[in-house]
């Protein structure tokens, strides 16, 4: 009887919480319809004029980013890279195992200044408040000014929704699939930040601050998009040129943070592998059902 009731009492509070999330998205889809950057102060042509000129920034950030990333996944193991992976090719088990000896963690705790009992408790920790400050402060400068603490965290877990999301296998092979995991972030994120309007004057500032939602959540989702190919394509690369175990433990040496952050993304290793050996996008569409 005491377990019926807290399985009503679960369900009740299930249906309160989609109950919001459809009131939510009832405002949410009237503000999109209501054109949220288009109005009598803004006329077409301006609202045109500004998105292509934001579209122009955003496509030499893209670049700059990118030449960025690939200048330091490029750089060859050093000496002490070098001494840590032969001394990590010499130990049996497993790659969690592995990188949960003395050697790594150790080589880790100079890298990221904090001590972890093993592997699993540092990608488990992902991603690690070090990791956001560094990621946030190299799209930060591209927000709106005066965020609050609320909407930075926003921002900051959407980015790292959409690093996940570029790790799903074969995602950007199906559109439909693409477009149904991105709404859940993308929802998210508009719920904290544009709040439901109450008021013919609140409509308007709401829609004002959905269009700005709309064009600024493309730079932390470009940069989510733009880490995920290049760090993709360089542990391919090492895996392929060096074999599954030392490419992998590679990746662990040279480039720590992310390499645990996409392990996290996955139930095992051999997931991980799978993924990183696969490209990231066919170059052949796929076959649609008869």
């Amino acid at each position: 009887m005491e377990r019926n009731t807290r399985i009503i009492e679960k369900q009740r509070r299930h249906i309160s919480v989609m109950c919001l999330i459809f009131c939510f998205l009832a405002v949410f889809f009237s503000l999109l319809v209501s054109a949220p950057v288009i109005s009598e102060e803004r006329p077409l042509q301006k609202f045109i004029e500004e998105e292509r000129n934001f579209g122009k920034t955003l496509e030499v950030w893209e670049k700059e980013r990118k030449e960025a990333l690939q200048r330091r996944v490029a750089t060859p193991l050093d000496l002490v890279g070098q001494k840590l992976l032969t001394e990590l090719l010499a130990k049996e088990g497993t790659l969690d195992e592995v990188l949960s000896s003395e050697p790594y963690l150790t080589y880790l705790k100079e890298r990221v200044g904090k001590t972890y009992e093993d592997y699993a408790a540092y990608f488990t920790a992902m991603p690690t408040p070090r990791l956001k400050t560094n990621s946030l402060f190299a799209f930060k400068d591209a927000l709106p000014p005066k965020q609050t603490t609320e909407e930075l965290q926003a921002w900051i877990r959407y980015y790292f929704q959409i690093r996940k999301f570029y790790a799903i296998p074969d995602i950007l092979n199906d559109k439909t699939r693409y477009m149904a995991h991105l709404n859940k972030p993308y929802l998210e994120l508009s719920m904290v930040l544009v709040k439901p309007p109450t008021t013919k004057s609140e409509e308007k500032r709401a829609r004002a601050k959905l269009g700005e939602v709309l064009r600024i959540r493309r730079v932390p989702h470009t940069m989510a998009r733009v880490e995920t190919q290049v760090y993709h394509k360089a542990w391919r690369k090492l895996l392929e040129t060096h074999g599954s175990r030392d490419g992998l433990l590679r990746c662990a040496i040279t480039t720590p943070d992310d390499f645990a952050l996409t392990r996290s993304f996955f139930q095992n290793t051999e997931a991980l592998e799978k993924w990183i050996l696969e490209p990231l996008k066919s170059s052949k569409p796929k076959k649609k059902g008869r």
